[in-house]
């Protein structure tokens, strides 16, 4: 037992005469050096395929900028295939830093930039910055975000493909293909002038924001002459871009009521809502004062309809319990603006 315990006492003290003579100082370097040629290499890594990337992004650009250009020619309702005026489509191929794919910094990334114009129902240009063309399948997707005279965001789609010195496809809203045009655009064209098929359903629609209609209503013995005019709300650009493409729309409507015997006059202002794909034009009006100490609400409905060939509202306007309605047939036109 004591010679066993001799032989392990032996080799302890062997061993701690070894780690004495370790020089530490020289293996902590060696670790150190070891760590920092590692990190090296990944970084190197790192700059290589980021390199690569942006070679990647820098070879896009060149492909799409043969695509670059100004695209114009008409553009036709999906609704009826009718004429709805001129649309030029300008892109430029760019780019730019945005979050990598990994989501762990940033890389550069070939996108194309441009504008829309349209000159027709009305004239309106938008932007867009983050456009996608691939050289491979000479697809274009381009997204325009506009909000609109109601504060809702509404995105415009431009889609199709690009070859041959055209721009064929679509623009359309996402909750409103159907409402969209089909485009068939040329570059560098020389057409520049509108054309629009006035018997065009769109622009039937449209047309109807900017008309008055009269009618007459009998209420308590009195013959009442009823005026209601439908106006646009001052908008920007994009938002009357959106306009001929959204069926449903905010307008401010005014009605006006003439005592025939009196002629005294009298009217109220609705915040309306238009509705082409049911052909409902609704709205709320707000009235303080008068007998009532608190403000009350005057609700309004209406409903399209043809009357003898002409555009025709027929609308019930009701305050509590009481209502009355009238026909109110289209008179003189005003121009769209």
């Amino acid at each position: 037992m004591t010679s066993g315990r001799g032989d392990i006492n032996s080799v302890v003290m062997k061993t701690i005469k070894k780690l004495n003579h370790f020089n530490f100082s020289k293996a902590l370097t060696f670790f150190v050096v070891i760590i920092a040629s590692i990190a090296m290499v990944d970084c190197a890594g790192d700059k290589d395929f980021n390199s690569f990337r942006d070679d990647l992004a820098n070879q896009k650009q060149a492909q799409s900028s043969a695509v670059n250009g100004t695209y114009a020619g008409l553009g036709a309702s999906k609704l009826d295939n009718s004429t709805l005026g001129l649309f030029q489509v300008q892109t430029v191929a760019s780019s730019e830093l945005q979050n990598s794919s990994d989501q762990l910094g940033t890389e550069k990334k070939s996108v194309m930039k441009g504008q829309l114009t349209y000159t027709g129902l009305t004239n309106a240009t938008v932007t867009f910055s983050q456009g996608l063309y691939s050289p491979e399948t000479n697809e274009f997707f381009a997204t325009v975000p506009v909000v609109d005279e109601a504060g809702l965001t509404q995105n415009i789609k431009i889609a199709g493909k690009i070859q041959s010195g055209a721009f064929v496809g679509s623009i359309y809203l996402d909750q409103y293909p159907s409402y969209g045009v089909n485009v068939n655009l040329g570059i560098n064209s020389n057409l520049s002038q509108a054309s629009v098929d006035a018997k065009s359903v769109r622009a039937l629609q449209l047309a109807s924001d900017n008309l008055s209609y009269q009618g007459n209503l009998n209420l308590n013995g009195a013959t009442l002459l009823v005026t209601m005019k439908i106006n646009s709300p001052s908008s920007n650009s994009q938002q009357q871009f959106l306009r001929v493409l959204n069926p449903q729309r905010t307008v401010l409507v005014t009605f006006n009521f003439q005592d025939e015997m009196s002629k005294l006059n009298s009217g109220m202002v609705f915040s309306g809502n238009m509705n082409d794909q049911v052909g409902s034009l609704t709205g709320l009006s707000t009235v303080s004062g008068g007998s009532s100490p608190t403000p009350f609400s005057i609700n309004m409905n209406c409903k399209k309809q043809l009357v003898k060939g002409a555009q025709a509202w027929n609308c019930t306007i009701t305050q509590g319990i009481k209502s009355f309605s009238v026909l109110l047939l289209s008179v003189a036109p005003t121009a769209i603006k």
